[in-house]
């Protein structure tokens, strides 16, 4: 394995408007392409998922501990059109967010034209002499088509491109029906501001010439990435002194395009359609090739990567329901990636919102037990939110949870109780049953109120368990007179804390942007 410093390579690239790879050695003739599944294999065996994903990230120059889960899936994914055939992506969003990098910088082992091509670029002109001419575009590995939004000469580009994706041959010179595994980016600026994922898939794909907007045309593509400074927050270079050569990677990902893909998610439960469901199944597959090469890959593995194939397809269709893409079924992957030596010590793990997560860990002796971690922009958008609140509330701090901040995206924070939301996951992301709870409760309560009706002490000592409903009202209306809140007002339970039998509030975000 040839082992390079990605931090050097990168900022270099950078100043010198080089390549990735033109700031590494040519290695390319000492490289055993026969055995590289082989040479992987020996480096993969004695690290975790968790070790991968570091030593991929290193690669390509981005950070695996500076940035948040959304940035690296993002990341990520963009290399999947070099590891599976035909794999179709789109890259919308604010310029200088790294839309084309991953094909101009980090691997740029892929053909970049700019704008639409024509009809004969692609599939290659019949006019031409075949020994002089362009070989077409369609025969490339790679294909990424920028700054597309522009383009009004697509009357045979689109229908060529559209009917190549549903078919996978075209017509080469316009003579001869041939297979093309080529993958195809298409990448495009558009800059209305994104405050949720409700947000995208509206708006993502008007920039786009009216042929590609079509769903049609949309459904033939795996995903959208979406590319915004509110998503990533900030978008972190690697601070690592190790990671693989990207000609050795190249290689690797020609040799896993090879590979046969399995079906690992179905049509069963009819969510999507089997042309969708085809499409997740290549992001899924393209994932275990990525991780575990041709080995059978891990059920939390499994998880968290349909959950984010599912979320990026859902931005190409035309849809109600708004996905997310980290849900119950990502917790025992994300608890695992950042908390691996510590997962059985995990306690429960909650949403705060869509964006945050809360891991609460058993040991109450550690000045600070539990962690908050914000899976992507909107997550470290609503953390800075709540560290700015108790700085700007100090009146109120006996009744407000402290938080310092230990990353970017991560804050940490002592819980002497707990929090009240009743969704509770354990670490492999099952709910932890809270109904028994309330039958105690409501028994107890009726307990009370007997002994009450017939005038007699109530001397027996007995715990509510959780947190009983009618405590919920009192911290309702405290809420609401102490932040000045509408009488109306709703909180939710992932708003407060038991804490030494009493309450604080956490969560400062969710209380007052309803």
């Amino acid at each position: 394995m040839n082992i390079i410093n990605p931090k050097l390579s990168i900022r270099e690239a950078q100043n010198n408007n080089l390549s990735y790879l033109e700031t590494q050695n040519n290695i390319s003739n000492s490289i055993d392409k026969n055995n590289i599944l082989d040479t992987f294999k020996e480096f993969y065996k004695d690290k975790d998922i968790t070790q991968r994903f570091k030593w991929i990230l290193n690669s390509i120059g981005i950070s695996s501990t500076e940035n948040n889960i959304y940035t690296i899936m993002t990341e990520l994914t963009k290399l999947l059109p070099f590891i599976q055939p035909n794999y179709n992506l789109f890259l919308i969003g604010e310029s200088g967010l790294g839309k084309s990098s991953t094909f101009s910088l980090v691997l740029p082992f892929a053909k970049i034209v700019t704008g639409m091509p024509t009809e004969a670029a692609l599939r290659g002109s019949e006019r031409k002499n075949d020994n002089n001419s362009e070989p077409p575009l369609l025969e490339s590995d790679v294909l990424a088509l920028e700054e597309v939004a522009d383009c009004t000469n697509t009357t045979n580009s689109i229908p060529l491109l559209k009917n190549t994706l549903s078919s996978f041959k075209y017509l080469k010179n316009n003579k001869e029906e041939t297979r093309t595994n080529c993958s195809l980016i298409i990448t495009s600026n558009e800059y209305i501001e994104k405050r949720s994922y409700k947000c995208f898939s509206k708006t993502l794909h008007k920039p786009l010439p009216l042929g590609i907007q079509d769903f049609a045309f949309l459904n033939r593509f795996n995903g959208t990435l979406p590319h915004y400074d509110s998503l990533f927050f900030s978008r972190k270079y690697s601070n690592s002194d190790v990671g693989i050569h990207c000609y050795q990677l190249h290689i690797l990902f020609k040799k896993l395009k090879s590979l046969t893909n399995t079906t690992y998610y179905s049509t069963i439960n009819k969510e999507f359609s089997t042309r969708e469901t085809s499409n997740i199944n290549s992001t899924v597959n393209g994932f275990v090739k990525l991780f575990y090469l041709d080995n059978e890959p891990e059920e939390h593995f499994l998880d968290f990567i349909i959950e984010w194939a599912k979320y990026i397809l859902s931005l190409n269709i035309s849809t109600e329901k708004t996905y997310y893409p980290f849900t119950s079924k990502s917790l025992n992957f994300i608890s695992t990636f950042f908390f691996n030596s510590k997962k059985n010590d995990l306690e429960y793990i909650c949403f705060l919102s869509k964006s945050r997560l809360i891991f609460k860990f058993k040991n109450n002796d550690s000045p600070t037990n539990t962690k908050i971690i914000a899976l992507d922009g909107f997550g470290v958008q609503e953390n800075n939110f709540d560290l700015n609140f108790i700085k700007q509330n100090s009146l109120y701090r006996d009744f407000l949870i402290n938080l310092y901040k230990e990353k970017n995206f991560i804050l940490s924070l002592q819980i002497d109780g707990e929090i009240a939301s009743s969704k509770k996951f354990k670490s492999n992301g099952t709910l932890i049953d809270f109904d028994s709870n309330q039958n105690f409760n409501d028994l107890l309560l009726d307990y009370i109120e007997l002994y009450a009706q017939r005038n007699n002490l109530f001397n027996e000592t007995y715990s509510f368990k959780g947190i009983p409903s009618f405590y919920e009202k009192i911290i309702e209306n405290k809420a609401i007179e102490f932040f000045n809140l509408p009488s109306s007002t709703y909180l939710s339970k992932s708003c407060y804390i038991l804490n030494n039998n009493n309450f604080k509030f956490i969560n400062y975000n969710k209380i007052f942007n309803k």
